[in-house]
């Protein structure tokens, strides 16, 4: 096995939900972002993804 790729992903993002009913999934209708318009890490805590091959 040889890891081809690893990244980054964000963890701990706050998202904000007005949908009321549950029974279709959750929709989220905004989030907390940075200045370029990503989400925004609350609790800094990067997680680090390997795709093994």
């Amino acid at each position: 096995m040889k890891v081809i790729q690893l990244r980054q992903v964000k963890a701990n993002v706050l998202a904000f939900s007005e949908d009321n009913d549950l029974e279709d999934g959750l929709s989220f209708s905004n989030m907390v972002t940075d200045d370029k318009g990503y989400a925004c890490e609350i609790v800094y805590g990067r997680i680090l993804i390997a795709q093994i091959k």
